[in-house]
């Protein structure tokens, strides 16, 4: 998870978190605020948050990306570790734009070919 890479864009309160290289294949709307994009082997790539700041999303998004229960809490710290950076105002790679968050423009639940 030390690749974990994220953008926040304060104004509309999104975040995307950028898992690993693959291109996107498909987006997964798990909840009205929770977007889950994977790659053609069906791994997932990114993970896109309305609503950062309800942290309700962390548990979940800690689930998916957990392969045991010691990743599960290196996850949720390095989660809660980026949402405080976020609300500070800086994220990894300086600030963003609400571009960024949207993982490149896309409207969050569309399908990519």
């Amino acid at each position: 998870m030390s690749n974990m890479r994220y953008s926040y864009d304060s104004e509309s309160d999104c975040g995307y978190i950028r898992i690993g290289d693959g291109a996107v294949a498909r987006t997964e709307s798990l909840t009205a605020s929770l977007y889950v994009d994977r790659d053609g082997s069906d791994d997932i790539v990114g993970i896109e948050v309305l609503a950062v700041t309800d942290l309700s999303w962390i548990p979940q998004v800690t689930g998916l990306l957990a392969a045991s229960a010691s990743d599960a809490l290196l996850v949720s710290a390095r989660l809660r570790d980026m949402v405080g950076a976020s609300q500070q105002g800086s994220g990894a790679g300086g600030p963003t734009t609400r571009a960024d968050s949207l993982a490149g423009g896309r409207t969050p639940g569309t399908q990519v070919a």
